[in-house]
């Protein structure tokens, strides 16, 4: 009895408390913790909350694509390489998107397909960190032509879905602050900001 009720409990507690890193990059690692997750007839995809996923290939996206939408309790999401992980298949950034639990989310390496993403979110964000400067240095902006077109960017009016909940807000070269942004969206929660590398 003591074996069937670590079994059924130990997981659960383990996926309340512990991030799932990015260790799971290849899909021998990857299939592995998901037959793990989809055990006792798939109830413990609910359990997970931190998911920290790294540079993923396209095999080990396909595998992990059908289990988001099962994420139910899923707060908190790093994606390392953000547009290079989300481009990774066509669904992925829907498949996060769609998702309404998550509470957290930290992207790096954030361009067109992760903004894409910020903006599609059904979930209310209480933090969100972004850095816009790519693997190569280049980034968002430079793709970007106008300041109208960047006003669009500011965190002001892009963020106003989440002007509600968001208490944190943590911002690396989101070169858009620079303009001003024609938005009255009041953030009463806001408790953090934090904005580093404005030299474009």
């Amino acid at each position: 009895s003591t074996c069937r009720f670590l079994f059924h409990e130990g997981a659960k507690a383990l996926l309340n408390t512990v991030t799932v890193t990015k260790n799971l990059r290849t899909v021998k690692q990857a299939k592995k913790f998901l037959m793990f997750l989809a055990a006792e007839d798939h109830s413990r995809y609910r359990f997970l909350r931190s998911l920290d996923l790294g540079d993923l290939s396209v095999k080990v996206a396909e595998k992990w694509l059908p289990v988001i939408p099962r994420l139910t309790g899923l707060e908190t999401l790093n994606l390392d390489y953000g547009d290079d992980v989300l481009l990774q298949h066509d669904d992925l950034a829907t498949a996060f998107a769609e998702l309404t639990s998550l509470r957290h989310l930290k992207i790096s390496q954030a361009a067109e397909i992760s903004f894409s993403m910020i903006q599609n979110l059904r979930s209310r964000l209480v933090s969100l960190s972004i850095a816009c400067i790519g693997g190569d240095d280049t980034n968002i902006w430079d793709r970007i032509d106008g300041d109208d077109a960047l006003g669009r960017y500011h965190p002001v009016p892009f963020l106003a879905s989440h002007k509600s909940s968001l208490e944190e807000l943590t911002c690396f070269a989101w070169y858009a602050l620079q303009v001003l942004p024609a938005s009255n969206a009041v953030y009463p929660n806001m408790r953090r900001l934090s904005v580093e590398n404005l030299d474009w």
